[in-house]
């Protein structure tokens, strides 16, 4: 926990400091590219640092695409059943309630 708090604490840092002394002073492009880079990884890289260093929300981030992905994947069922002539028959009633 403290190591992640550290991550996303330290990037706000360096990008709130170099932009506060971006108004007073004149810096060389790199550290102005530095501060735009750490702007970024402020708004973006947060949910990745979360996912890489805390393992209970890790755990539930995969049981949750596990849950979605894995179980509702091996209950479909499909009918590729086709007619060319008026008169065949279709699914029966039991086939299509089980559809539903």
């Amino acid at each position: 926990m403290t190591l992640q708090s550290m991550c996303i604490c330290i990037e706000i840092f360096i990008a709130a400091i170099v932009y506060v002394i971006m108004q007073f002073w004149a810096l060389p492009d790199s550290l102005v590219i530095i501060a735009h880079a750490a702007w970024i990884c402020v708004h973006g890289d947060t949910p990745i640092v979360y996912l890489i260093l805390n393992e209970s929300l890790r755990k539930a981030m995969f049981k949750l695409i596990r849950d979605l992905y894995g179980k509702a994947n091996r209950n479909i069922l499909i009918n590729n059943r086709i007619t060319t002539e008026p008169g065949t028959p279709g699914p029966s009633r039991e086939e299509i309630r089980y559809m539903m």
